[in-house]
């Protein structure tokens, strides 16, 4: 492999291994730890690098650079047991990692149709309105003649 062409591994490797150029040096030349070194300190801003860099990132496959939902889920939970991080970081990393995972269930908001299921109130039909406005009429009377007058 010549020099052009362990410059583009190595650009991917770095979009792969979250711009670590150490790791990506020892992912681009496995079989040469001498080599893998200098490529580390050497490359990392070479102008060839950065625009294979800048290629692949603008290409439809760049979502492949990014970790994997396992490898995001092994970062937060060395995070959540990480004894050097406060309780209170270790406690919101361990609710991510359960977000996450789906051991918490978040509200739904697909729009769903909420039905009250109050009582409803039946109206039958009185007829026209002067039969309606009639019978009103006796039922008032009814109810007022038994009522005591009120000065």
């Amino acid at each position: 492999m010549d020099q052009h062409e362990s410059k583009l591994k190595f650009a991917a490797e770095l979009l792969r291994n979250d711009n670590d150029p150490f790791k990506a040096a020892f992912a681009a030349v496995p079989h040469d730890p001498g080599m893998a070194l200098q490529i580390a300190k050497a490359w990392f801003d070479d102008p060839v690098v950065t625009a294979e860099k800048d290629r692949l990132l603008r290409s439809c496959d760049a979502k492949s650079f990014l970790p994997s939902k396992e490898k995001q889920l092994r970062d937060i939970y060395s995070l959540a047991t990480d004894g050097k991080q406060s309780a209170e970081d270790r406690i919101k990393a361990h609710r991510l990692y359960a977000e996450i995972n789906g051991f918490i269930e978040k509200p739904s908001t697909n729009g769903a149709i909420n039905v009250l299921n109050q009582g409803v109130m039946i109206v039958r039909e009185h007829g026209n309105d002067a039969d309606w406005e009639a019978k009103a009429m006796a039922q008032q009377r009814t109810l007022t003649g038994h009522a005591p007058i009120v000065n």
